[in-house]
């Protein structure tokens, strides 16, 4: 099974990498922008980074189902193996130059994700979980978060597509959060919503199952490195295991807010 895992993960960042190699040379290029819906956006390179992701892991694992967000449903003679791509996370983000956005990729096994994989390559930062094993950010080991207490915690979040038409529920929430912490951050990329810069000190995130994001939180939720990792170099993976997709994050309080 380790062989098998080690294989899984090195072929998820191959796809990784070559989606994020295009999207890392086309965020400041002019793009084609389609609408699924008034805020739910869609690019030519969304589409053309979820094309290369399933044709490597088509290439290496032919019987596997995959399901991607933009146009892929396929179903393997394995179907008990089923990749979970969004190809990328953050489109409006991308769609307006904003350089917040990632690749996720996870793998579901007996309906169950067993692990995942969440690339920024912009800040070529590599989030690697095995269930049961771990994770790391650019080979470094990270764990999760010790803060328990909400009046304390900086909380990471974002709001539905249906945000114009349901604003005065979900602001009702938002207020409830923002009165009872350090503040709320809104990135608009839910695999890297915990995310701040280096400088400022590194994400030390819990899980919130109310607002829980993506496919992969099912590893054990948003987390937070031991150390500060080094930058990868090369064209290697940056690591060696691996994220989830991130939902709510909390961070002791450090400096300004």
């Amino acid at each position: 099974m380790a062989y098998e895992i080690a294989k899984f993960l090195g072929a998820a960042w191959e796809a990784a990498d070559a989606a994020g190699t295009l999207i890392r040379e086309s965020w400041q290029q002019p793009k084609e922008i389609g609408y699924k819906g008034a805020i739910d956006l869609v690019t030519s390179v969304d589409r053309e980074s979820e094309r290369r992701i399933v044709d490597i892991l088509q290439r290496n694992f032919p019987d596997h189902s995959i399901l991607a967000e933009e146009e892929t449903n396929l179903v393997g003679a394995k179907r008990n193996y089923r990749w979970i791509i969004d190809p990328l996370d953050g489109t409006t983000n991308f769609a307006h130059g904003y350089p917040q956005f990632c690749i996720s990729i996870a793998l579901e096994y007996d309906g169950k994700i067993v692990l995942g994989l969440v690339y920024d390559p912009m800040r070529r930062e590599c989030f690697r979980a095995v269930k049961g094993q771990g994770a790391t950010l650019n080979g470094s080991a990270i764990q999760t978060s010790d803060i328990k207490e909400l009046n304390k915690a900086l909380l990471a979040t974002g709001f539905p597509y249906d945000g114009r038409e349901k604003a005065d529920l979900y602001l009702t929430f938002f207020k409830e959060f923002m009165t009872r912490s350090q503040g709320i951050r809104r990135a608009g990329s839910a695999a890297r919503a915990g995310r701040i810069p280096p400088r400022a000190g590194r994400a030390r995130r819990r899980r919130s199952d109310a607002l829980d994001a993506g496919p992969l939180g099912a590893l054990g939720g948003p987390l937070r490195p031991a150390r500060e990792p080094p930058r990868p170099r090369g064209r290697g993976p940056p690591g060696d295991r691996g994220l989830a997709n991130l939902g709510a994050a909390c961070w002791p309080t450090s400096g300004s807010s």
